[in-house]
């Protein structure tokens, strides 16, 4: 019977016990501060291959950014195609037809040079003049003051690289028929003298007034 009763007692007092517990109130536990967490992304190695399919024609955007510099090493050479159904456009710079020139002058009998012209330092467009070519020298309306069967001459100066050159034409007598008589020089005769740019040419005539034509071109710098 003791035994029984303080198995009962026992019991009670783990009820009682039970009851007080859950009646006192719960509270949150917080953590004391706080601490950094480092969250380290180690890669992991991926094998395969990608495939993608792009569809239609897309725009690719490409913008610069600043100043864009390109180098060359050494000296590269240059190959351009010159094909016969497409050539290369070229320009002869020195075609006589490009810088043609002409000039006249009226000249008497005299003991000494007389200018006839200058010639130019640039030409109509503005290139600077290098130096003129002369082609062809002629000269009509000469009148002679010879005797019959007699000729007469002019010398031709011009300066070239410098140097004052003398070049002399023989005129020739036509339709004399005495004193006073007309005639013609040579008449146009072919040659090749040059004179520098902002020299004068220069004419000296022999026993005769003449009207020479002068014709050429000019060589650019």
């Amino acid at each position: 019977m003791k035994q029984f009763t303080r198995v009962m007692l026992l019991a009670l007092g783990f009820g009682i016990l039970a009851v007080v517990l859950s009646s006192v109130p719960t509270r949150p536990a917080a953590a004391s501060g706080s601490a950094p967490v480092t969250v380290e992304n180690t890669p992991l190695p991926v094998s395969g291959s990608v495939t993608a399919t792009i569809s239609g024609t897309p725009t690719v955007m490409a913008q610069q950014n600043g100043t864009w510099n390109v180098g060359i090493t050494g000296t590269p050479n240059v190959n351009i195609s010159n094909a016969a159904s497409s050539p290369v456009p070229n320009r002869d710079v020195d075609n006589p037809g490009r810088q043609a020139f002409a000039a006249s002058f009226s000249g008497t009998a005299q003991a000494s040079f007389t200018t006839a012209f200058s010639v130019p330092t640039t030409t109509s467009t503005g290139a600077p003049v290098q130096e003129l070519v002369l082609e062809e020298i002629g000269a009509d309306s000469c009148l002679f003051f010879t005797n019959a069967g007699e000729s007469g001459a002019a010398s031709i100066q011009v300066t070239t690289n410098g140097v004052p050159l003398s070049y002399t034409f023989p005129i020739t007598e036509f339709n004399a028929n005495g004193s006073g008589r007309s005639g013609v020089f040579m008449p146009a005769q072919r040659t090749r003298l040059y004179a520098d740019a902002g020299t004068s040419v220069n004419v000296f005539t022999f026993n005769t007034d003449c009207d020479y034509n002068f014709s050429g071109y000019l060589l650019t710098k």
